[in-house]
């Protein structure tokens, strides 16, 4: 009780103390571009109501009371337990009606860009209808003139305070700074990081309706240069297996509308100068690490250590969104990759394509390697994908699948996928070796006194299809929900062959993980695609 009520007293106080405007390079641009100050002298209405949801989930329904931030009838924020999500860029493209979406509340659903605000704070709360929660921390949000503030606190071997105000700025337009205040105690806690993530769901989605951003910037440390990549997916598992991006204080990270209009971004003041970034290329998503110095003491006694950093998160005027797209310098060297679109027929023929290109879809990292591109056995064109796997002993079927794909699959929906295979038979003397293999391998292993595993023989022909496996996460270990599989090419026809499958997704959503399969032989895939049934 005396902790709860000293966090009550914490937060009253950090109310009642303005917020700080700290200035950063964005601040400096929109001088320096003399952005037009749109909203000046706008009194915002704010306001927060509070409503319940139900989510289906894969164990079944899920109820969550959660808050909206509103100015007027604008819905400006969604305030759920671990981040705050921008749903209203200006005051004149705030919705004024919100829904959530069918099934479940993920990332790949997500209206708009989010500001994560979990770091160091316990994220297992619970919340109670009527505000109250299962450990000592704090949840304030209360409206006071033209700003909304949000207070989350709490102790355990640190004071973590964090104050979020929600504002409109006559340049930026909706705005939501945060200022993050954390007191360390001796012993020092193990944790002396601080971690946020970065993303936004149109800056990632491999559906060619769903996303509007197409290239990524940041301010690396140590330079005055703003570096940028394509939302290329190819471009991004590059990128990714390269050292960790680093941002320098003051700077930003933005997602750039292809429109050249207003595009979220991300500004962080006094983070030092050891914070880097890295990149999931799958979601498009920076994970932002920012040591917290151990030096920085400023009780004399050596006692108390307090570190404070500020962030924000707004949207980017189109005046900044051009300047930025003029002046920004590539993140990596030119070169291509190979991206299999989605919502579309993939039949290769322009493939590779070039990374600063922006284009999402199924794509393979650098250290996997994808698939040899053969250019003149095309189903309908010229281009088309040899399936061929590494030679494994008594191992007569393989798969190449994609190691970078988040398919993000609606509840109760059809889907189908189509494409054209080609499978051709192990020639002769690689179907006597292939026996001899596991004939060595079966004596070597009697010889230790080892019962050898049963043989697998090859079929008589060889078979090419896609396999088509929904999970209940977009990580490649998740739990399969269902397994489905195409229709089958045969060697025995020397034709290309179509290949086929519909399938119901279940009502929650699901992330589909797709593989092109070869047994007994080689296969060519070409013209494959993947529709959702209207």
């Amino acid at each position: 009780m005396k902790r709860l009520a000293y966090l009550a007293t914490l937060a009253a106080v950090v109310l009642a103390v303005p917020c700080p405007t700290v200035a950063d390079e964005i601040d400096d641009l929109a001088r320096k571009l003399n952005v037009r100050p749109r909203w000046h002298g706008y009194k915002p209405e704010f306001h927060y109501t509070q409503r319940t949801y139900a989510f289906t989930e894969p164990g079944g329904i899920v109820r969550r009371t959660w808050r909206l931030a509103m100015d007027g009838p604008r819905y400006v924020a969604l305030v759920p337990d671990d981040h705050l999500q921008l749903l209203g860029f200006t005051v004149g493209t705030a919705p004024t009606s919100f829904a959530m979406p069918a099934g479940r509340y993920v990332l790949d659903a997500f209206r708009g860009p989010f500001m994560p605000t979990q770091s160091l704070i316990p994220p297992f709360v619970r919340y109670q209808s009527d505000g109250s929660s299962n450990i000592s921390r704090t949840d304030h949000f209360r409206v006071g003139g033209t700003s909304m503030t949000l207070v989350r606190a709490s102790i355990r071997r640190t004071e973590v305070v964090k104050k979020y105000v929600i504002t409109v700025h006559e340049q930026l337009g909706y705005m939501i700074e945060g200022t993050i205040e954390v007191t360390f105690r001796k012993p020092d806690p193990a944790t002396k990081v601080f971690t946020t993530d970065i993303a936004c769901s149109g800056a990632f989605q491999p559906w060619p309706n769903q996303w509007v951003y197409d290239k990524t910037v940041f301010c690396p440390a140590g330079t005055t240069d703003v570096l940028a990549y394509a939302n290329n997916t190819a471009a991004m598992a590059r990128l990714a297996e390269g050292e960790p991006l680093t941002i320098r204080d003051g700077g930003f990270v933005a997602y750039l509308n292809a429109k050249d209009s207003w595009s979220p971004c991300r500004t962080f003041s006094g983070i030092g100068p050891d914070a880097n970034m890295t990149l999931d290329p799958q979601s498009n998503m920076l994970h932002v690490r920012i040591p917290i110095p151990p030096e920085k003491y400023n009780d004399p006694n050596g006692y108390r250590q307090v570190w404070k950093i500020t962030e924000r998160l707004f949207s980017l005027p189109p005046e900044i969104v051009t300047h930025i797209r003029e002046n920004a310098k590539p993140a990596m060297p030119a070169g291509d990759g190979l991206v299999i679109r989605l919502g579309r027929t993939e039949d290769f023929e322009d493939q590779p394509l070039p990374l600063d290109k922006p284009v999402r879809g199924l794509a393979w990292s650098k250290s996997t390697t994808p698939p040899r591109l053969l250019t003149t056995r095309g189903a309908s064109g010229k281009k088309c994908l040899l399936i061929e796997g590494k030679t494994e002993t008594n191992v007569p079927a393989f798969v190449v699948a994609p190691d970078i794909q988040r398919i993000h699959l609606r509840p109760a929906t059809t889907y189908r996928i189509e494409a054209m295979m080609k499978s051709e038979d192990l020639a002769a003397d690689e179907r006597t070796a292939y026996r001899d293999a596991y004939d060595n391998m079966a004596a070597k292993m009697q010889i230790k006194g080892d019962t050898p595993p049963d043989f697998q023989p090859l079929y008589p022909h060889a078979e090419a299809y896609v396999t088509a496996n929904l999970h209940d996460s977009p990580s490649p270990d998740a739990r399969v929900v269902t397994r489905h599989r195409t229709t089958v090419a045969k060697a025995d026809n020397p034709a290309w062959q179509k290949v086929e499958i519909e399938f119901l997704t279940p009502d929650y959503d699901t992330y589909l993980r797709v593989g092109f399969v070869c047994h007994s032989g080689t296969a060519m895939l070409a013209n494959f695609s993947l529709t959702e049934v209207k």
